[in-house]
């Protein structure tokens, strides 16, 4: 959806790193005990600062659904509350 979606795909490559963990396979349990991932809560967004401190940590549910599907313009508005800066990578 990130990618595909116009309006997350250009908030996105502006201002953040789209990263998709697989949260099914054991290599990743690392990045979910990090960040407190709570499962099952897929699809689940991360937003961390540019030094990797957690900004936020919210499941995408039902405050990000119109008529049964996620909606970007709602994810969007939910990205854009956080600060600008260029990441350390």
């Amino acid at each position: 959806m990130f990618e595909e979606n116009e309006q997350l795909s250009e908030i996105l490559g502006k201002s953040f790193i789209h990263l998709s963990v697989d949260v099914t396979k054991d290599e990743n349990d690392p990045l979910i005990e990090k960040y407190d991932v709570k499962l099952p809560g897929i699809p689940h967004l991360t937003v961390l600062d540019a030094g990797g401190a957690v900004l936020a940590n919210v499941k995408l549910g039902r405050q990000f659904y119109v008529k049964g599907s996620l909606d970007a313009r709602l994810i969007r508005g939910f990205l854009e509350k956080y600060p600008h800066t260029e990441p350390n990578v």
